[in-house]
């Protein structure tokens, strides 16, 4: 199939890469390959994804509807009987599609006379919050019978293959998926109810709702191709086409984004939120006080009328939730009944990688086509979605709070009720003794143990951990024992309902079911934190078989990034079981010139102190005092925003430390050329000359944020070892931004909107003619961690990043068991393919062949991941991909020292000089 635009209906003049891009992309999904596809950050990747995938879905509905004659079934019928049966068939299908487009035309009208109405509509949902009738306190009406587990069928518990129904397996997935899942709770619908007529549709995924946001507002940019002719009023076809047929597209959200029920979205948190508004479902809640936004049967006509007014326009959460307020329907709910209407559905990356939250949320892949953006974090991704931890206080928190329900319960628990309950508590035994010994048998804050050892309690190996965990779920023995735990602590006099113990059930649930996994594909670890706290882990390590569902259901997968090679890892770690002959990997340039970026490796300091960021000697203070002066000079040259990303949270606060307590002498200031750092009484930290030059931004983690708020900090972040370099890229100015930042966490937004406001309240200062720049204030310095949310999903475009330093180079940590397991898990599967390849059984020894999976060494593996992490943080800050200026501060440098860079087109190289001076920082 030939696409019908040669253009892809780009809302722009697309450069020759990009047109490239979606022809790739076109033919990939239309042969039904899985295609790898890299595009450096900045190049518009995702107007290219949006513009290919949905060309090729309106040609392919097109197709599919001019061959719809090819579903009538051979018989005795005449020809004239059989090709009328065709075209009624056909005129049926026009007639339907044609009505909903004249419905959601409609809609959309209505929708921009509502918008002129928009302070009317203001007031009507203030006055719809105030006459909402008072919710079900969690607490009243509750009695012991709703504490009782739920009934549960023996013969089911036994059933002899052992392992969970694919309708209810979601219980034992990991901690992060459940969390998603209660946020996305809806109305289950068996999988066989979403049948091929709806349709062929686009799966979107990306790594957080901030990114799958940006998404959506690239979407509305981009009218596709028609794939419908109207009918006249005698049903024949007509040769004009409708004017417009607009995408239909749904973003599943949380009901913490949808929910608007005043009083329950103010309780704040999630956790809180989803109590709520189950309680409120309860069979024994009044019909008065239940949710008056709760869609019911007899109400589907507006459950349709918001499905086309959910689909009329490309909405965010934002906007289905404002829908939902203004027809007095839960959007959350309602969203539902449009999934099969859909032809664009954005998911987040837990929900759709793991096989049971799909079908917990009604949401099949057969036959459709699954794109994961971002997806030089796929391997990580499913990594986590099957890991699982708990601490050791969780593991007594659990057996304490089922001890209680137990001496409450006792008279009525009877047969396997109290049976299953016993078994819960003898394992729940063993995993604390196990942990409890391996702590007194090692000195080691980490190490490997097995399921036997966490197995090994006294009556254990009597216990079937399948049926238990079937029990668990039929029951929902975990949900009510926290119930009743809440429900004792809030009715208790001076009692405290502490919330980091709530889940803890929930959580061994979710561990104990890992215990039956493969040994080949994950360890077990025991850690313990500076605190002397202690968890077991469950890591997998060979993520291969939990995504070859998604592979081989869909018609096509389709894998984006800015960052994707090495592309070998993918075949050999993730897609080895593919024949070499459905696999495609395209690798583009960056639409940005390469004289506009410039790159440079820098080893020495201004002093000539070498620069090593090794694991041994990364914290040396001599070292850090040479980076501080680096970064004074580099601040003074370089106009506008300077992103820095360092290695780890760990090292990144040790170096600001150290910034603050080392002193330059006034001789030292940015005015003088001496910038030897020495006490004295009269000096000045390097961190607050820093800050005089460019006032500094930083990274925090999460638990520091309540004690810093003075500070600028941000989220969390993950901790990762360094390398030996530290590399300066500077950028030239656009002419039109291509990307902006995306819509980040509360957290990420004020230190982002800080830090661009600083930005843009000064104006550049350097000029190609001035070689000392004027020290006052000019931009703002951003110090962020490679694996920390600042580096993932922000683009940093024109004037947030006129340059990027990269601390050092983020290695793994080497001393880390499970990085050790990795290593040798990866070892293990290169020998068993060399051995199989080098077999005398073997008909076709290929040494080279990689589709048995694991053909590369641990080196071989590792070693890419520092570059991948670095190339992918620093392509987040290139140049528009319409700028074709330079900036004088670039063409400075590029005369003192012209070098080629590696991020211009994903090749090239880049020139290691000896010291920072060279380059014309001073």
């Amino acid at each position: 199939m030939e696409p019908s635009r040669a253009d892809f209906c780009h809302p722009f003049q697309p450069y020759d890469i990009q047109l490239q891009f979606m022809k790739d992309l076109y033919l990939a999904i239309d042969e039904g390959k899985v295609g790898i596809f890299e595009s450096p950050t900045g190049t518009g990747k995702s107007l290219s994804l949006i513009c290919g995938s949905l060309t090729w879905l309106r040609d392919h509905e097109r197709s599919v509807l001019e061959g719809s004659s090819g579903n009538v079934e051979p018989g005795d019928d005449p020809d004239w009987m059989i090709d009328a049966d065709r075209q009624e068939r056909r005129r049926a299908v026009l007639q339907h599609r044609e009505e909903l487009e004249r419905r959601l035309s409609e809609v959309r009208r209505q929708a921009i006379a509502r918008r002129k109405r928009l302070s009317n509509q203001v007031r009507s949902s203030k006055k719809l919050r105030t006459h909402q009738p008072e919710i079900l306190d969690s607490a009243a009406g509750t009695g012991d019978f709703d504490f009782l587990p739920e009934e549960c069928d023996s013969d089911v518990v036994a059933e002899g293959n052992g392992y969970p129904g694919p309708a209810k397996d979601h219980d034992v997935l990991s901690a992060n998926t459940q969390v998603l899942l209660a946020k996305l709770n809806g109305v289950k619908r068996p999988v066989e109810q979403i049948s091929a007529s709806k349709g062929t549709r686009i799966i979107f995924c990306s790594r957080t709702h901030s990114q799958l946001t940006q998404f959506v507002k690239e979407l509305r940019r981009v009218k596709p191709p028609l794939s419908i002719t109207p009918l006249d009023e005698n049903g024949v076809d007509e040769s004009l086409p409708l004017q417009e047929e607009v995408v239909k597209h749904l973003c599943l959200g949380s009901r913490k984004n949808l929910c608007i029920n005043h009083k329950v979205s103010r309780l704040g948190s999630v956790a809180a939120i989803n109590e709520r508004c189950l309680d409120l479902q309860k069979p024994g809640v009044p019909e008065e006080r239940k949710c008056p936004f709760l869609p019911k049967k007899d109400n589907e006509d507006l459950i349709d009328s918001f499905r086309d007014h959910a689909l009329a326009e490309v909405h965010d959460i934002e906007d289905l939730s404002n829908i939902g307020r203004s027809m007095g329907v839960c959007p959350y709910y309602a969203s539902r009944a449009a999934i099969d209407s859909t032809e664009i559905l954005t998911l987040p990356y837990p929900l759709l990688l793991q096989k049971s939250a799909r079908e917990a949320l009604g949401v099949s892949v057969k036959d459709h086509v699954v794109i994961i953006d971002e997806a030089h974090n796929l391997m990580d991704a499913i990594t986590d979605t099957y890991s699982c931890s708990v601490s050791l206080h969780q593991v007594e928190t659990a057996t304490s709070q089922v001890m209680v329900y137990v001496q409450k319960f006792k008279d009525r628990l009877k047969g396997q009720n109290r049976m299953y309950i016993t078994q819960l508590i003898r394992l729940l035994n063993s995993i604390a003794d196990s942990l409890r010994s391996t702590a007194s048998n090692t000195r080691e804050n980490e190490a490997i143990i097995t399921s036997g050892q966490l197995l090994s309690g006294k009556g254990v190996d009597q216990i079937q951990p399948h049926k238990l965990i079937r029990y668990l779920q039929e029951s929902k023995l975990a949900h009510k024992i926290e119930e009743y735990i809440q429900y004792t602590d809030e009715a208790a006099k001076g009692g405290v309902n502490n919330p980091h113990d709530r889940g803890a059930l929930q959580a061994l649930q979710s561990f104990i079911a890992v215990l039956m996994n493969p040994s080949s594909e994950g360890r077990f670890f025991f850690s313990r934190d500076e605190d002397g706290r202690m968890h077991a882990r469950y890591a997998l390590l060979d993520p291969r078989e939990h995504f070859r569902d998604i592979v081989e259901e869909a018609r096509a997968v389709i894998l984006a990034g800015g960052t994707m090679s090495p592309m070998s890892d993918y075949k050999d770690h993730l897609l080895s079981y593919l024949p070499p002959d459905r696999l495609r990997a395209f690798s583009f340039g960056h639409v940005v010139p390469r004289e506009n970026i410039f790159a440079q490796s820098v080893s020495t300091g201004p002093s000539g102190v070498e620069f090593d960021f090794t694991f041994a000697k990364r914290k040396s203070e001599k070292t850090l005092i040479e980076l501080g002066r680096m970064f004074i000079r580099a601040c003074q040259v370089i106009p506008d925003g300077v992103v820095a990303f360092f290695p780890s949270y760990d090292f990144l606060n040790h170096v600001v430390t150290v910034w603050k307590r080392a002193r330059l002498s006034p001789s030292t200031h940015p005015n003088a050329h001496n910038t030897s750092a020495q006490p004295s009484s009269s000096s000045v930290s390097i961190f607050s000359t820093l800050n005089a030059i460019k006032p500094i931004f930083y990274e925090k983690p999460k638990e520091d944020r309540s004690r810093h708020q003075a500070e600028k900090s941000s989220p969390q972040t993950q901790t990762t070892q360094p390398g030996p370099t530290t590399t300066t890229t500077t950028t030239t100015p656009p002419h039109r931004a291509s990307s902006s930042l995306l819509p980040p966490p509360p957290s990420q937004e004020s230190l982002l909107q800080s830090y661009t406001r600083t930005i843009d309240q000064y104006q550049t200062r350097s000029s190609a003619n001035d070689p000392n720049p004027n020290p006052k204030p000019n931009g703002a310095l951003l110090l962020s961690v490679t694996s920390g949310t600042l580096s993932e999903g922000i683009n940093f475009s024109d004037r947030l990043a006129r340059a990027v330093i990269a601390v050092g180079l983020p290695y793994p940590n080497p001393y880390s068991a499970e990085w050790k397991a990795k290593l040798q898990h990866v070892e293990q599967s290169y020998l068993q393919t060399h051995q199989q390849h080098h077999h005398p059984n073997n008909p076709n020894p290929n040494p080279n062949n990689t589709t048995t999976g694991g053909a590369h060494t641990p080196a071989a593996w590792w070693q890419p991941a520092a570059r991948k992490r670095t190339t992918t943080r620093t392509r987040r800050c290139a140049p528009s991909t319409r700028s074709s200026a330079r900036h004088p501060a670039s063409e400075r440098l590029r005369r003192h020292s012209p070098g080629r860079s590696t991020l211009g087109e994903g090749r090239g190289r880049v020139r290691a000089i000896a010291r920072l001076d060279s380059c014309g920082y001073g």
